[in-house]
């Protein structure tokens, strides 16, 4: 059996913005959650408002890390007092439910058994079917118990990769917001934010389709967010077969889609349905995004690409 590990991030996301070029905005680069977060203003935005986005980055990753701080303690102990931590795993398990369980945070010890955890020993090894099957017995988000901030675990463990970002995003909007700031454009590793317009114009993000280098096509968004899943960040081939880190809280599987695109007005919502439709049948993510007013794009396994019409109205070529 041939095996190459993959390092995670070594690939850059397939979703990036142009706008940030432009004469009157200015763009400062952080690195946090294993990726690059670029954020744009204007250039008329105080200097001080990119010292308090990487306080509040730092704050939101010693939030959700596994290997330090909120996150990786509730899951050493089994038992935290957190309101914030509360608040956001209600609305994760109300997540779970829409999405019939396909959106899973819990299934952290199925990723270290695969070796995609950031706690994982060794990447990309095959696990023995017993220890994955050990893996899937502890999966399960109804195990997570909330009462007031007091949250218990049951004995899972969280990972919160599938919507990171996107609460990172949300977080952001709030600090731009609370200082006064009404046009910005943040990129989080390939999940984007854009805020207010661009000098009055629509901001416009460049999306690459699976294996492409140049731009495939541009979006012009406004007060929307956009998140990208897929085979490109995090993976493993095996005996010539890609297996993603994306993988079923139910069965272990890697989703056999190579990337999802989703659109629509809140970050984390974005980031948790491109997760849960890498997951999820086609026809059936796609009936889903109509009925909540998300545009989405799908490339299949095969290359394939199917959208619905609230993603293409945001085309512009």
């Amino acid at each position: 059996m041939r095996l190459k590990p993959v390092p995670l991030f070594l690939f850059l996301a397939p979703l990036l913005f142009f706008s940030s070029c432009s004469r009157g905005i200015k763009t400062r680069r952080f690195l946090y959650f294993g990726t690059f977060i670029d954020i744009s203003l204007p250039k008329s935005a105080d200097e001080k408002i990119f010292i308090l986005l990487e306080d509040e980055i730092k704050r939101c990753h010693e939030l959700l890390s596994v290997k330090s701080g909120v996150t990786e303690e509730l899951n050493r102990k089994g038992l935290i007092r957190d309101a914030e931590l509360a608040a956001l795993i209600t609305r994760v398990k109300k997540a779970h439910k829409e999405t019939d369980g396909l959106f899973d945070p819990t299934v952290e010890p199925v990723l270290k058994a695969e070796g995609f955890s950031p706690l994982s020993e060794a990447q990309g090894a095959q696990p023995p079917d017993n220890v994955l099957k050990k893996a899937l017995a502890s999966v399960g988000l109804d195990k997570i118990k909330i009462e007031g901030h007091r949250v218990t675990t049951g004995g899972a463990l969280l990972n919160f990769g599938g919507c990171g970002k996107g609460y990172l995003l949300e977080k952001l909007s709030q600090t731009l917001k609370e200082n006064g700031v009404k046009d910005a454009l943040i990129n989080a590793g390939g999940d984007v934010l854009a805020i207010g317009r661009n000098a009055g114009k629509l901001w416009r993000i460049g999306v690459r389709q699976p294996g492409e280098k140049s731009f495939t096509f541009v979006l012009a968004l406004s007060d929307k967010a956009v998140a990208t899943s897929g085979d490109y960040e995090n993976f493993v081939i095996r005996d010539g077969k890609k297996y993603s880190h994306i993988v079923s809280p139910v069965t272990g599987l890697s989703s056999d889609k190579k990337q999802v695109t989703v659109i629509c007005p809140e970050p984390l919502e974005a980031d948790i349905y491109a997760t849960a439709f890498m997951l999820m049948d086609s026809d059936k993510a796609l009936r889903m995004a109509d009925a909540r007013g998300m545009g989405v794009m799908i490339y299949g396994g095969d290359g394939q690409s199917v959208s619905n019409e609230i993603f293409r109205e945001h085309l512009t070529r």
